[in-house]
């Protein structure tokens, strides 16, 4: 089954190559269904638990970049070929058309690189509990500290301006952000099934009280990295409507945030009720289209290769400039002509008038690849994805710590579609260090 998966995958490389340098809608619509189905067919079978980090992978992707194609084209709700956010208006179908290529591809690359992944070793690690409940009692206060930051956050006053801001800062509440971080170790040490739940159960907590500052796709995805990491640490089995449950509590807790930032109630909802609401949360979600959109139409005024790169390392190459104060701050005319980011240059360059009111259009690792190949950089793009979830996967198979990094790490590659390709570098960083700090904890509790 997975090996024939394997060769159609190929197959759809080449159809989906030759359409996107023929650019025809007709053709690409229901090419990019069809590719979707096999890529998400195949990820499901790279392991024993078709709810895996592939699959999750493919059905996030599908969501932020197909969403709004998917909901359009096979449930007839809203029209996709209309650009809605800092674009408005009818979309030029050719470029369109390329644009839907890209995501393709970028999936078949995911999930050719993802291959089999096989099954996580099931042997727990008291130690490794150990150690995460005693840095999480440590980094308690810092949590509560965190949540009544952003619970008063929520309360103080409108909700979009808070969104803008970025909510609270400071090094105590930055610390808060670690405590996340001890509910992964403690998961992913494999404890008894009552402990486990209350981990879980805190972790929600900690995730859904963080949506509260008004960004939403971080704490989205370390619901998902938590649910899939308990599910498959207690060897709970996730049949289909377990999945759909847990899938519809998440949107509906997605969408009630993107509605509350707006200042929407839930008496403001559609008279169709909860399916219009859900259908126009996923149509919303595949915004990141019209970047890709926009990416392309105004390739022209990119370096190919150059920018690629500098957009790529763009946390680097912006760090460094901020270092020797030769970087403005906040989202003005300055920032938007000297940053590396590609998600402020670009914006800037559709809508000026929106990007310095301090609104942006979000990114994509897909849009950063055409800057290398317009033709086989998605496809790269997603290779490279695939490739770094598979070694994650691995070692997590090997060793309780790896279990960790991989189940920490993977919410930021799944946010990969809609940010940068190196999102995920800084949790990896992260969530290595707090293993170096455990390890060395260890050691000494040992020694003593």
């Amino acid at each position: 089954m997975h090996s024939a998966l394997a060769l159609m995958s190929g197959i759809l490389i080449i159809a989906n190559l030759a359409s996107m340098a023929a650019g025809d809608l007709s053709i690409q619509a229901p090419l990019t269904v069809l590719t979707f189905v096999v890529c998400l067919g195949q990820t499901c079978a790279a392991s024993p638990n078709r709810v895996n980090p592939g699959s999750l992978l493919c059905l996030t992707t599908g969501v932020f970049l197909l969403g709004r194609f998917l909901v359009s084209y096979v449930f007839g709700w809203g029209d996709f070929r209309q650009a809605d956010w800092f674009m408005v208006g009818p979309m030029d179908l050719v470029i369109l058309s390329r644009a839907l290529a890209a995501v393709c591809l970028f999936l078949l690359g995911a999930a050719i690189g993802t291959g089999k992944l096989g099954e996580l070793n099931t042997q727990p690690d008291p130690k490794l509990g150990v150690i995460a409940l005693r840095m999480g009692l440590l980094l308690a206060p810092f949590a509560v500290y965190r949540m009544y930051a952003n619970v008063s956050f929520w309360l103080s006053g409108n909700y979009l301006s808070m969104y803008l801001d970025g909510g609270p800062g400071g090094l105590p509440y930055a610390l808060g952000g670690w405590a996340i971080l001890s509910v992964f170790a403690f998961l992913a040490s494999r404890p008894a099934r009552a402990p486990a739940w209350v981990a879980f159960m805190l972790g929600i907590l900690l995730c859904a009280i963080e949506t509260l500052k008004g960004a939403r796709g971080i704490a989205m995805g370390q619901l998902i990295g938590l649910t899939w990491l308990f599910v498959s640490s207690q060897g709970i089995r996730f049949s289909l409507w377990k999945a759909v449950i847990a899938g519809l509590a998440m949107v509906m807790l997605a969408d009630y945030v993107g509605r509350a930032r707006f200042g929407i109630s839930a008496a403001d909802l559609p008279a169709t009720g909860m399916a219009d609401s859900l259908l126009g949360f996923f149509f919303s979600q595949g915004v990141s289209l019209i970047f890709l959109v926009a990416m392309l139409e105004n390739l022209q005024g990119f370096v190919p290769g150059i920018d690629g790169i500098r957009s790529t390392f763009a946390l680097i190459v912006d760090n460094f400039h901020r270092l020797f104060g030769s970087l403005p701050a906040g989202q003005s005319e300055d920032f938007a002509r000297l940053t590396a980011s590609l998600a402020h240059r670009l914006a800037y360059m559709v809508n000026p008038e929106m990007y310095l009111s301090g609104m942006g259009m979000g990114g994509s690792a897909v849009a950063e690849s055409l800057l290398y190949s317009s033709l086989f950089g998605p496809l790269c793009a997603g290779l490279v994805t695939g490739l770094i979830l598979k070694l994650l996967f691995h070692a997590g198979r090997n060793s309780s710590a790896g279990l960790f990094v991989l189940a920490s790490t993977f919410p930021f590659l799944l946010l990969v579609p809609r940010e940068t390709q190196l999102y995920f570098l800084i949790p990896l960083i992260k969530a290595s260090i707090f293993v170096v700090l455990a390890a060395t904890f260890a050691k000494r509790h040992a020694s003593n």
